[in-house]
Order: C-alpha cells, then sequence, then structure tokens
C-alpha cells in the first residue's frame, strides 16, 4: 500500500533497511503521543554481537496526519523535552509529545562479510576517514575474530571515528527477534555461536 492510500490515523514508520522494530511493546490504539521513537539493540557482524556502548534510536513514527516528510521524521531528536523548554515550539526536531519505546528492536550493523565490508567502508558516507585509517581487509577479518568494533559512536560530528575499539558482548538467543530464534540453524553462520 502506498502513502497516498493510508489513512489520516494510519501509523507511518521510518526505519533503515537493517533495522527491525519490536512493535510488542508499543500499544497502537492506546498511543496518545504525536511521535513514536523506537530504543533498538545496535549489533555487529553477527545478529547476537551486540554492542552496549550507545543506545541506538532507530525507527522513528507518527500518524499520517502529522508527516511532514521522511527527512523531518529521521531528524527528530532522541529526547523527551520538558514542557518549560520554549525553544521545542519553534523546533522541527525537538518535541515534547515524544513516546520513547524501551526494548524496541534491533539494528544490525556491517552484517555482511570482511570483503562485502570493506567495499561498504570505502563507499559509505564516512569513507574519507576509513581511508585515512588505511584499514586493509585483513584487519576487518580480525576485528570480526576478536568481536571488536573500531568505530566510535560517541565521537563529536568533526572528530575521527576511526581508531578505538570497542569490545562486543554475545547475546543469548533469547534477545533474538522471533524470526532468527526459529531459523537458528538456517542462518548459523550469522550467530557468534561459540561458547
Amino acid at each position: 500500500m502506498g502513502l497516498n492510500e493510508a489513512d489520516e490515523e494510519d501509523y507511518i514508520f521510518y526505519s533503515d533497511n537493517d533495522e527491525i522494530p519490536n512493535f510488542v511493546n508499543f500499544d497502537f490504539k492506546g498511543n496518545k503521543n504525536k511521535i513514536i521513537m523506537f530504543k533498538q539493540k545496535l549489533f555487529y557482524y553477527k545478529f547476537n554481537l551486540y554492542c552496549d556502548r550507545v543506545d541506538w534510536y532507530g525507527t522513528k513514527g507518527c500518524k499520517k496526519k502529522y508527516l511532514k516528510s521522511f527527512s523531518w521524521l529521521r531528524e527528530i531528536k532522541a529526547k523527551k523535552y520538558p514542557f518549560i523548554r520554549i525553544d521545542t515550539f519553534l523546533s522541527n526536531n525537538k518535541y515534547m509529545d515524544l513516546k520513547i519505546i524501551n526494548n524496541g528492536g534491533w539494528h544490525f550493523s556491517r552484517l555482511m562479510s570482511p570483503k562485502d565490508m570493506e567495499i561498504k567502508l570505502t563507499n559509505s558516507e564516512d569513507h574519507h576517514e576509513f581511508k585515512l585509517a588505511k584499514i586493509k581487509l585483513s584487519y576487518i577479518e580480525d576485528l570480526v575474530k576478536r568481536k571488536v568494533i573500531e568505530y566510535d559512536h560517541k565521537a563529536k560530528t568533526t572528530d575521527y571515528k576511526f581508531g578505538k575499539e570497542f569490545k562486543l558482548k554475545t547475546l543469548p538467543m533469547e534477545y533474538m527477534p522471533l524470526f532468527l530464534r526459529q531459523n537458528v540453524n538456517k542462518y548459523s553462520e550469522w550467530f557468534d555461536l561459540e561458547k
């Protein structure tokens, strides 16, 4: 169904293709908030290699009647602002009427072979930093093997983001989406199953 066919009361969600929102914790009928945001777990390399360094606010949504544009929805800040913040009345990305859904799903980053990661990083929006870091395929393979990432999510936009290493944690299957729990054998190469 296209956006033009949606009813004004239908929810519209913006999500990257590597994010899976968890709708189990969202009350569609009882929701009174204008904007909904899903706080998701961030994973690297494998479905269950978890990066606990940052909170990932991925999928965002609102009813069609509130939707200004998808770029507007994408740029909304992941913070519910108090009523005393008058600047929210003039802002296009700060809101008081925001509902953050905890345990809101999964974001899978770099879920690909090391060779495909090298290709992606060479062509991504941060490709200039990746090239400056002079990261080779063998180094990416080593990162995956050691279960670490070399990207600092907390670095400022103007700071260099590559170089520091952060250890990933293996999460048990109970934290995975139902589909993955039911298909572990089928996708076993994409799980960290080492004890």
